[in-house]
């Protein structure tokens, strides 16, 4: 768990520091505080965490969470912030496509910590594995998030 938070952090940091907003963790305060993670959703989940963080330390806190929604499958059977299963079940067999992304039952032999999903995710335009992408293929990704977007909604919100 603590891998998959730091790789999470690793993300951002550099980016935040070159404008000027410096991330801590709870760990970097030396707080020890578990937070169920009880929400219905990944944005429950992000804001569940953000809140019992800044109840603690009084500091502007941005919390951040993922969810996996597969399409025609009923609510109660959606893995929802729970990614490595579905209907209850740790998923060994399960091929899927949407727009930009395929699920597949192969998995790479790779991980990438905190994204679970990266390891049987595959972008059609490079035919790879999510965790094998490097940045310009991610780039040919029109509809992928941009990491700077992120940071730009930070700096605008929480400066």
């Amino acid at each position: 768990m603590q891998q998959q938070i730091q790789q999470k952090l690793k993300k951002y940091a550099d980016k935040l520091a070159k404008r000027n907003i410096e991330l801590i963790t709870i760990k970097d305060l030396q707080i020890n505080l578990h937070v169920e993670e009880n929400g219905k959703n990944a944005i429950e989940n992000a804001y569940i965490k953000a809140k019992a963080y800044y109840d603690k330390t009084g500091i502007t806190t941005i919390g951040m969470d993922n969810n996996l929604f597969i399409e025609e499958l009923p609510e109660e059977k959606q893995p929802g912030t729970h990614v490595r299963r579905i209907n209850g079940k740790e998923t060994k067999k399960y091929t899927w496509s949407k727009s930009n992304f395929y699920l597949v039952d192969t998995p790479s032999e790779k991980r990438n910590p905190g994204y679970p999903l990266d390891s049987i995710s595959i972008m059609p335009e490079c035919n790879k594995y999510f965790v094998d992408l490097t940045q310009e293929d991610r780039n040919k990704d029109k509809q992928n998030y941009n990491e700077d977007d992120v940071i730009d909604f930070i700096v605008n919100n929480v400066s």
